[in-house]
This record gives structure tokens, C-alpha cells and sequence, in this order.
């Protein structure tokens, strides 16, 4: 992929996830009784209610944080990219392991495997029906694999870090040369010195 496309995709990517698992870990924490009802509703013991309705917006909201944490930042002196890529790419992982516990369990739900069907818990998903939940799950599910996959070791390098680890390991050198013209100079003048030493030894001054 041409790395703009590249860097184009992978800033969308990160946005839309962003702002989705944001969206819907606030939405259930502002009406957090409502939802443990509609856990209650859901085919699993209802202890697990007790648990997932507190633990579910968190875990939303943590992801939501870590994909705004992992966004893109510059310096202002260098007007360099610093991208924290390992939150990034655990963040995605994160957001495709939680995707696919949501898909799995929607998908045995289409399939009649439940004595009833799990209903949407987030209101974004109350107006789909469950093969369009299913679908959304599974576009989200590929935009998270997507993001992981292009902050990988595929990623471009970025140009203006590759310049500067340029210039990094050429500054050394020049140093070096510096060092080396130096000792060299110092050595003519020792050798110099030597040899005015050793004429005046020979021809000593009369008092």
C-alpha cells in the first residue's frame, strides 16, 4: 500500500474505533441501571450481570483512552511524528479480542443455539436487528485486525526519524575525524619539538 493511503487508513481506523468504543462505554456508564437490566435479559447466568455491567463500560472506556493515548503526536522543535506504536498495536489487539467474544456470541444467538436471542446492549445496535449486529460486529471486528495489522513491522518509517537517525550516526564520525586531526597535529609538534631539542644538544650555547 502507498504509504499516504498507508497513513491516511490507519488515522481514519484509529478515529472510528476511537470514538466508538468511547461512545458506547459512556453511553452505558450514564444509564448503568439500564443496562444491568438488559444484561438481566441476556441468555447467561445472572451473576455474570452483576460483574459485566460495571466491568464491560470500563474495560469500553480503557480502550476508548488507549487509542486517544496512542494518537500520533508532534515536536514542536523537530516537527517530528512521536506514534507510542506498542499502545497502539495492544490497543487494536484488545479491540479485535473483544470483537470477536461480542461476534461469537451474536452469531450463536443468529444461529438459534439460545433459548432466546441477546438484544443489543448499547443503544447504537437498538434500532439493528440481529443480522445487522452481527454485520456491524464483524466491519468492526476487520477495522480492529486492519489497525493492528498496519502498525506493524510493515509500517513505513517515517522519513524525518530516518533523517535524523542519519545525521545521529554521522555526527559521531565527524567527531572522530576531528579527534583523530587533532592527535595527529599533536604528535607532529611533539616530534618537532624533538628534533630542535636535539640540535640544541649538539650545538650548545657558549656562556
Amino acid at each position: 500500500m502507498n504509504p499516504t493511503r498507508r497513513h491516511i487508513a490507519l488515522y481514519s481506523i484509529q478515529l472510528f474505533l476511537m470514538l466508538f468504543w468511547l461512545y458506547v462505554a459512556i453511553d452505558k456508564l450514564w444509564s448503568l441501571s439500564e443496562f444491568h437490566t438488559a444484561l438481566l435479559r441476556q441468555p447467561f447466568p445472572d451473576s455474570w450481570a452483576a460483574i459485566l455491567y460495571w466491568l464491560l463500560p470500563l474495560a469500553e472506556l480503557a480502550l476508548g483512552l488507549a487509542l486517544v493515548m496512542s494518537a500520533p503526536r508532534y515536536n514542536n522543535r523537530h516537527a517530528a511524528k512521536i506514534n507510542h506504536v506498542g499502545i497502539s498495536r495492544t490497543a487494536y489487539l484488545l479491540s479485535a479480542a473483544l470483537l470477536s467474544i461480542f461476534t461469537l456470541y451474536i452469531a450463536l444467538g443468529v444461529l438459534g443455539l439460545y433459548p432466546k436471542r441477546p438484544c443489543g446492549c448499547a443503544s447504537v445496535f437498538k434500532s439493528l436487528n440481529w443480522n445487522q449486529h452481527l454485520l456491524v460486529n464483524l466491519f468492526l471486528l476487520a477495522l480492529s485486525i486492519l489497525g493492528w495489522y498496519l502498525t506493524g513491522p510493515t509500517a513505513p518509517v517515517d522519513p524525518t526519524h530516518h533523517n535524523r537517525d542519519t545525521a545521529s550516526r554521522a555526527i559521531p564520525s565527524i567527531h572522530e575525524s576531528q579527534e583523530d586531526a587533532s592527535s595527529t597535529a599533536m604528535m607532529h609538534a611533539v616530534n618537532l619539538f624533538k628534533r630542535y631539542r636535539m640540535l640544541f644538544n649538539l650545538f650548545p650555547l657558549s656562556g
